[in-house]
């Protein structure tokens, strides 16, 4: 009878309580939409204002512009000369005011590329074939971190090694007596007749740029520099009706590529080095279904190979073509010059980037007929633009001989035996370890083969991830390779860790820091390491079946026990004053080796802190994966510490339960929108409303009681562990977390008991949840500290480019700042062989 009256009173308070917060939640979501509609109203006010703004910078540009043109036309039977282009002083200086916002612009891109760090919410679609519309979505979701840039500042991306070869290139090409680009000129010329009398006719369409830029590719190749086989360092193929298989299967065709091997005929997306995509005259370079293609080149040559960066052409109306880069920080571009077609539309450089800036309608520079070009010899006349585009297709071959952009070898075979000396920046001191790599065979992909980790995404850290056999005694391991932004060192947390006997942390077998040695070094800094450590196992989310039976409820509440007590124990500080934190808890860094047995992999975003020390975050905010960032991280607030770890776990938990146990909730919009959104003060909103109400909670996650009671019980008690009344409603920038002051793993431990509970499973059956009762039940009130992170105010003056007056002449440099930064003199040299191979049993570095 007291019983019943007891659960009589719960029930009660339980439903008071559940009142409460409706009603609390009711009254947020009206002063939300009272919010929203302020913050809108002075969105509109600021974009009419910068519209406005920029409406008279266009307009006074033009002006500028359209005067250059007409003081150039005087002479339409004459190419323009970049002597007749020159800029009268006054217009100089209102072209570097240009050049100085430009500047400014080009600064706030900067702050934008650190920002993106974190793993992006969701995955890179990868269906096996592919439409118009999904290039062109695949480009407008990349337009953020798209960028153009001079060719100049484009290759120093690369690193500085590139642009210094390159300006070395076009000296001594513009300083040896043999005219080597014009001799492929002119036989690029009589191969390219009968494409020119198509073209008399009309617009040029795609078939006509393929088969120009085939006929200049081969008369390039045959001019090229040859290895000690007597053959080029890349093998161009027109591949524009060649499929290419894929590692899901799906094939596709780009346009053309220029391969680092010649396997018999048979084209492999890994042996591509430089992708090409053409159009006609009926489509500009700058639109989303041709940028859309090469970035899907970019995913697939990235899919099996660790590389550093991609690089690719495309060409498109009038027969202009750019370059196109890729690197952790970004995708950018450069126009390069035009395809030479004497019979097209020729517009010098200058003139064209001058009228791409009229309003469209506008009369256009007059074009130069085929008889201008004849010089009184009877020899063609081939223009800047035209040159430099034979002169940068024969750097790529030239470059290409000691750097394609691959960092374990070129043409390395998998599965193969790799020595981790193979790997670029490497010493000889392994020579031993060898590695056989097996690729993945996963059956989401129809069996065939893949390779795990984070290289399908085109911007942040990549990760290549595959199984492998290591040393004489073949023993299962994971092979590991990542390039990433320097500064950020997951060896030395991992070895950290380990140090500290943290458990459910896998054991380093070898590791390797790999030093660009000159290779990443330039307007951004990019490391590499490689790591084989012990076999993990599967992502945790393959332990999660359609069939909510597929594995017992006591073992994924043993996981995530074992989850739990490494997060917390990491994050205990140790006699030194030192802690560390994860920072990237997710789906794909929480591996299960058997069905029993946890891991937490990936410390790379984690970090070694001294206790409540401001961590400076240089700009980079957000760390971690953004779906599963606890709501204090979406908010920025200025304090991290474990419990938003913890918080991430829980939210990983929750996803595998919502789309594993429970495949309706992949309709539920309202849900959907919390995982989905692209705008981190959307999601921490959307994310408030979705934990603001207990009931309403459990009422979205549908999570089935009768087969998964002890899940459910499980997902319960972590919820009031994670937000006490008042927190979600509270939770501001500025504040400290509460949850962090009044932390006590046996509270935890608690909520896994309720859970185990109802398992009827004992605890010695639960190994990993044993080990989290004895850690609880020894805990003698260590200090569980937190970070304090306050970013950088990053210097407008970037530590490789600086800003130059705009030379004259050249005038789509000075208005648009495509070419306003020149390299310094960096002398980096390629591959310094400094590598330093850390063992378990070495001290890890200082972390300042």
């Amino acid at each position: 009878m007291e019983q019943a009256d007891r659960d009589a009173k719960r029930d009660k308070e339980q439903a008071d309580r559940d009142a409460k917060r409706e009603e609390e939640l009711k009254q947020w979501r009206m002063e939300q939409a009272d919010r929203d509609a302020r913050r809108d109203k002075e969105q509109v006010e600021r974009d009419e204002k910068r519209e406005k703004e920029q409406a008279e910078r266009d307009a006074k540009l033009d002006n500028i512009l359209r005067q250059i043109l007409e003081g150039n036309q005087h002479n339409t039977q004459a190419a323009p000369t970049e002597e007749e282009l020159r800029t009268p002083a006054s217009q100089h200086r209102r072209l570097l005011d240009v050049a100085s916002q430009s500047q400014n612009r080009l600064s706030q891109h900067q702050k934008k590329i650190t920002s993106s760090f974190g793993t992006p919410q969701t995955a890179t679609s990868q269906p096996a074939t592919f439409n118009k519309d999904e290039y062109i979505q695949l480009s407008q979701n990349h337009s953020r971190i798209s960028y153009e840039m001079g060719l100049l500042p484009v290759l120093g991306i690369i690193g500085n090694d590139w642009a210094e070869a390159w300006n070395a290139f076009t000296s001594d090409v513009s300083q040896s007596p043999e005219n080597t680009v014009g001799e492929i000129l002119e036989e690029y010329n009589t191969g390219c007749r009968d494409i020119q009398s198509r073209l008399a006719s009309g617009k040029a369409s795609e078939d006509n740029y393929q088969s120009a830029f085939g006929v200049l590719a081969e008369a390039i190749q045959k001019h090229a520099p040859t290895n000690e086989d007597n053959l080029p360092s890349l093998l161009w193929r027109d591949t524009h009706n060649i499929p290419i298989k894929r590692s899901n299967g799906g094939p596709r065709k780009p346009d053309g590529g220029f391969f680092t091997a010649n396997r018999g005929g048979k084209l492999e997306w890994k042996d591509l080095a430089v992708a090409v995509e053409i159009k006609g005259d009926d489509m500009q370079n700058d639109h989303d279904h041709i940028n859309g293609q090469l970035l899907q080149n970019f995913i697939d040559m990235a899919d099996i190979l660790p590389r550093r960066f991609m690089i690719g052409l495309t060409l498109a109306s009038q027969g202009i073509i750019y370059v196109h880069v890729c690197v952790p920080s970004g995708i950018y571009k450069a126009r390069l010059g035009r395809l030479p077609l004497t019979d097209n539309i020729n517009l010098t450089e200058n003139s064209t980037s001058a009228s791409a800036h009229l309003a469209k309608g506008r009369k256009r520079a007059p074009a130069l007929t085929s008889t201008s070009r004849i010089a009184a010899a009877g020899s063609i006349q081939w223009t800047d633009d035209e040159k430099r585009v034979v002169e940068f297709i024969l750097f790529l071959y030239q470059q290409s001989c000691e750097d394609c952009g691959y960092l374990t070898g070129r043409n390395s075979d998998y599965p193969c035996t790799l020595s981790l000396d193979k790997v670029l920046g490497s010493t000889s001191d392994n020579k031993d370890k060898s590695l056989l790599l097996e690729l993945i065979s996963q059956q989401r992909d129809g069996g065939n083969q893949s390779v795990l980790g984070r290289h399908k995404h085109l911007s942040g850290q990549r990760t290549w991830v595959y199984p492998a056999q290591y040393g004489n005694n073949k023993k299962s391991a994971f092979f590991k390779f990542q390039w990433m932004y320097e500064g950020e060192d997951e060896i030395d947390v991992h070895q950290f860790v380990l140090k500290r006997k943290v458990p459910y942390v896998p054991e380093i077998l070898c590791a390797a820091s790999v030093n660009a040695g000159g290779h990443g070094q330039g307007a951004q800094k990019y490391k590499g390491e490689a790591i084989v450590m012990e076999d993990v196992g599967k992502p945790i989310n393959s332990v999660f079946g359609k069939n909510p039976n597929a594995i017992p409820e006591a073992n994924i509440i043993d996981i995530f026990a074992g989850y739990v007590h490494t997060l917390i124990y990491a994050a205990l500080v140790d006699d030194d004053c030192k802690y560390a934190l994860h920072r990237d808890v997710s789906m794909g860094n929480l591996m299960v080796r058997d069905n029993r047995h946890p891991y937490i992999i990936d410390w790379g975003c984690g970090r070694v802190f001294t206790e409540n020390e401001q961590h400076v975050t240089s700009g980079r905010q957000l760390i971690g994966t953004t779906i599963y960032m606890g709501i204090r991280v979406l908010k920025k607030c200025r304090t991290r510490s474990v419990v938003d770890d913890l918080e991430s776990l829980f939210l990983v938990l929750c996803h595998c339960l919502s789309y594993s146990l429970s495949p309706s909730n992949k309709h539920d919009d309202a849900f959907m929108k919390m995982w989905a959104s692209r705008d981190f003060d959307e999601m921490a909103n959307s994310r408030v409303v979705w934990l603001l109400s207990e009931a309403s909670f459990l009422k979205q996650m549908k999570i089935p009681e009768q087969s998964c009671s002890a899940l459910q019980k499980l997902v319960k008690g972590m919820y009031h562990l994670l937000f006490p009344p008042k927190f979600l409603q509270d939770c501001t920038e500025d504040l400290v977390d509460p949850r962090e002051a009044n932390f006590k793993p046996s509270e935890w431990l608690n909520a896994f008991e309720v859970a185990r509970e109802c398992t009827g499973v004992g605890r010695k059956n639960m190994p990993s949840l044993s080990k989290l009762e004895n850690f609880a039940n020894n805990w003698k009130g260590q200090r569980i500290s937190y970070s304090t992170e306050s970013p950088l105010k990053q210097s407008s003056k970037s530590p490789d480019y600086a800003l130059q007056p705009p030379p004259s002449g050249s005038f789509r440099s000075s208005v648009d700042g495509s070419n306003q930064q020149t390299p310094t003199k960096s002398g980096s040299k390629r591959h310094s062989n400094n590598m330093s191979i850390h063992s378990t049993s070495k001290r890890p570095r200082t972390h300042d």
